[in-house]
């Protein structure tokens, strides 16, 4: 019987366990994927009721990008540098007026303490892009997955500056129904 089935308390996952699963997807892909390959993956978005601005609906992270960041809030974008093992975050920076109603917007360095990551990034309009250009990203990898009862899919993250240079566009498919895009760019492609 676990603690927290006695205490009725809150089982709290250590961050390192997100790391752990992050160097495992590393060293899964570092002898298939190219030089200069990166993840990135986007994090789960909230959700209104049909027309309204209420957010009752509760929040669930998207399964994927929780396991490998564990992150709990909505709408970040998270990159993983499959040649260093790198770990980046994206968060969306909030506007002022969001610390009236929830409270404190936390600073970069927070998250970065928190979900023990490399670097965190406020995502403004091309942070992502500049960011994986400033890292020598040649080859994004990015999530496409199909769940087999429901045939929902989760579409591959998209981001502003992804659509810069021309794309073709061709899916792969992995083990699990997975599948991964490919984009012929020079300096984007996704496999």
């Amino acid at each position: 019987m676990s603690v927290s089935t006695v205490t009725g308390e809150p089982f709290v996952v250590s961050p390192a366990l997100f790391a752990e699963n992050r160097l495992r997807l590393v060293n899964a892909l570092k002898e298939k994927a190219k030089a200069g390959s990166v993840i990135v993956l986007r994090g789960g978005v909230e959700q209104n009721r049909y027309n309204t601005d209420a957010m009752d609906l509760p929040f669930r992270q998207e399964s994927y990008f929780f396991w490998a960041f564990g992150v709990h809030e909505s709408d970040f974008y998270g990159a993983i540098d499959v040649d260093s093992g790198k770990s980046i975050l994206f968060p969306p920076r909030l506007h002022p007026d969001y610390a009236i109603w929830d409270g404190k917007i936390e600073p970069e360095n927070w998250f970065k303490k928190i979900y023990k990551v490399d670097d965190v990034h406020f995502n403004d309009a091309n942070t992502i892009n500049d960011t994986l250009r400033n890292m020598g990203a040649k080859q994004l990898l990015l999530l496409r997955a199909e769940n087999t009862d429901s045939g929902n899919v989760l579409e591959p993250a998209d981001f502003k500056g992804k659509s810069e240079a021309p794309a073709r566009r061709r899916p792969v498919n992995l083990k699990g129904g997975q599948e991964r895009e490919e984009l012929g760019k020079n300096f984007l492609e996704v496999l």
